[in-house]
């Protein structure tokens, strides 16, 4: 015979709804930042972003309740790296130079994004091989554009 259901044996906790919020917030928060992205009308791309703003603060909210009360500890950064983020977001807002960890190029060659960007008409190629390689990937109406 089926055992009865008890609400009790399967009731939530504040902690278990805390963390529900921040992680279904957390997921709201990037539909709408992807969905401003994407959006041509200004008027819903101000909604959009407006949208994930509130979806961050009350995120961030939750993870401040679940924090203070040791369910989602968090190791703080050390001075010397917020230091070098910080100095590496001033030089890029003064329009100064990349910053200096450059990412992996798709051939495990150091690369800034833009100059890998297959869609991107201004790309730096040091020879003609390595851009036909680029091309072959793409489908044919963007061939023509690059």
């Amino acid at each position: 015979m089926p055992r009865a259901y008890a609400a009790e044996e399967h009731a939530l906790t504040d902690m278990d709804v805390a963390q529900e919020i921040m992680i279904c917030q957390k997921n709201l928060a990037h539909i709408y930042t992807t969905a401003a992205l994407e959006c041509a009308d200004p008027t819903v791309r101000r909604t959009f972003r407006q949208m994930g703003r509130d979806c961050e603060r009350v995120a961030f909210k939750a993870f401040e309740i679940l924090n203070e009360r040791g369910h989602y500890p968090v190791k703080p950064a050390p001075a010397s790296e917020i230091r070098q983020i910080e100095d590496m977001l001033d030089s890029f807002l003064r329009g100064e130079a990349v910053p200096p960890a450059q990412p992996q190029g798709r051939w495990g060659r150091p690369a800034p994004y833009e100059a890998r960007n297959p869609y991107s008409a201004e790309r730096p190629y040091a020879t003609e091989r390595e851009r036909d390689r680029d091309r072959a990937d793409l489908p044919e109406w963007a061939r023509a554009r690059v």
